[in-house]
């Protein structure tokens, strides 16, 4: 397909099309910096994980209790799962969140 050319009225002025330009340099610039803290807080946690002796998540094995079928809460994290997969629901109930 071909480029079609605006009619005279739909054409940005320059102020506006210098404003599309930094708009759209902010949310570029905005991602890029969500981008990096999103990959520095994943390096942090691997660091956590690996300064702990990979046991800080596996430590609970022994202090876990079961509130319900197929949920499994740690004291020490205080956290809940069912299913195996964090429950904010079942965290809330048991820890008083």
């Amino acid at each position: 397909m071909g480029a079609a050319s605006l009619p005279a009225s739909a054409e940005l002025t320059r102020e506006q099309e210098t404003r599309l330009k930094a708009a759209v340099a902010g949310i570029v610039i905005a991602n890029a910096i969500r981008k990096a803290k999103k990959k520095r807080d994943r390096e942090r946690e691997w660091e956590r994980y690996e300064r702990d002796g990979r046991t800080y998540y596996n430590y609970d094995w022994g202090r876990s209790f079961s509130p319900h079928k197929d949920v499994v809460c740690y004291q020490r994290t205080r956290q809940c799962f069912k299913d195996r997969r964090y429950s904010s629901k079942w965290t809330a109930r048991a820890f008083g969140y």
